[in-house]
């Protein structure tokens, strides 16, 4: 298992480390929150799988931000389900009319490469199939 820090300062910013389990003790969540306003979410690898090689040490994705107000997916089946940022608190992310809330490391996996355009385009697609 690789040891990851505990936090990390990127840009100035520091980064709280957030639990990660199950399958991917190579992965590892990092986030910034900054209550009822942003949460700034950065992942991790250790020895990341390129084209069949391994890339030794640790890979940084870029930085993600979102603010209450904004888009974000807070769950998935078939489609992504995805709703405004309603509230922001120092452990949990709260969602719109749906009434769903996600703590940092459920919203940081799955959201850290979130793109709206993207994700609408997928759902219909999948629409056409259901």
């Amino acid at each position: 298992m690789t040891n990851f820090p505990d936090s990390v300062i990127r840009d100035g910013v520091e980064y709280d480390r957030v639990a990660v389990g199950g399958a991917f003790e190579s992965r590892m969540f990092y986030v910034n929150v900054v209550p009822k306003k942003s949460i700034s979410v950065i992942r991790c690898d250790a020895n990341l799988r390129y084209e069949g090689e391994t890339v030794p040490g640790l890979v940084w994705s870029n930085t993600r931000t979102f603010a209450v107000g904004d888009t974000a997916e807070y769950d998935s089946y078939n489609l992504s389900y995805t709703s405004e940022i309603t509230g922001i608190g120092a452990k949990t992310v709260s969602f719109g009319k749906e009434g769903k809330r996600l703590n940092t490391h459920t919203f940081s996996w799955r959201n850290w490469d979130f793109n709206a355009g993207e994700t609408a385009a997928k759902n219909a697609e999948t629409m056409m199939y259901l």
